[in-house]
C-alpha cells in the first residue's frame, strides 16, 4: 500500500527504516542494494529505483541473471527481453536490503 503524507501504523509493527534518496535522475534511487535467495545473498552494491507505478522488476542483465542462477528450478522463459520463470511450487525466500532490514518479497497476492 502506498500512502502519502504519513504512516498507516495498523499495516505494519516495528520501526521504519530510512535511506537517503538521490533524485537527480528523475527517479527515487537507492545505492547500496542487495538480493539474497534462500539467505545467500545472489547480488549486492547495485542501485534501485523506488517505484510504485512498475510492475515488474528490472536490473543489469548480469545481476539479474545471478539472482535467478540461485532460484532451483528456474529459468530462461524469453532471453530476447530478458525474462525469467519460477517454479511458484518451492519459491524460496528472496528479499531486498539497503544495508537493514531484509524486505522480502511475498508470493501473496
Amino acid at each position: 500500500e502506498l500512502y502519502l503524507g504519513g504512516t498507516n501504523t495498523d499495516l505494519y509493527t516495528d520501526s521504519l527504516e530510512y535511506h537517503d534518496v538521490d533524485t537527480s535522475t528523475g527517479f527515487w534511487q537507492l545505492t547500496g542494494a542487495s538480493v539474497s535467495v534462500g539467505g545467500s545473498t545472489a547480488v549486492s552494491d547495485f542501485e534501485t529505483i523506488i517505484d510504485s507505478g512498475t510492475t515488474l522488476a528490472y536490473g543489469p542483465p548480469a545481476d539479474v541473471k545471478k539472482v535467478y542462477a540461485a532460484i532451483d528450478g528456474s529459468g530462461v522463459y524469453d532471453s530476447d527481453q530478458g525474462l525469467y520463470y519460477v517454479p511458484c511450487d518451492s519459491l524460496p525466500t528472496i528479499a531486498f536490503s539497503w544495508g537493514g532490514e531484509d524486505w522480502k518479497i511475498s508470493s501473496a497476492k
